[in-house]
């Protein structure tokens, strides 16, 4: 009994550490993905309605800890389409020629 009581400590307690993430505001990966790729976030303006706060890789310990970074993940909706987000969008740098950025577009199924 002991040990399954110390397991499940060490699981609630440390399991946020191996799943070092963060939120990020949609504001600030927009000004971002602008200032690199114009056309992708014209397009994404034009047809989507993104939820105001996505999620990221935040690493918590490290030379980095605290800094955010890609692939960025956020809700969104059809442009203006009424109800729940229905769509995830994952935003991510890409190396393909001139492209700095590139997002996947999925449908959510739950």
């Amino acid at each position: 009994m002991r040990i399954i009581l110390i397991t499940l400590i060490g699981i609630f307690c440390f399991t946020p550490i191996l799943h070092a993430g963060g939120s990020i505001p949609w504001e600030w990966v927009h000004t971002e993905i602008q200032k690199q790729d114009k056309s992708m976030i014209d397009m994404i303006d034009k047809t989507f309605d993104v939820a105001p706060s996505g999620g990221c890789m935040r690493p918590l310990r490290g030379e980095h800890a605290g800094e955010r970074f890609a692939p960025y993940n956020f809700f969104a909706k059809l442009k203006g389409a009424k109800g729940d987000y229905v769509f995830n969008l994952t935003f991510d740098k890409s190396e393909h020629g001139d492209q700095s950025w590139s997002v996947l577009i999925q449908k959510i199924w739950y």
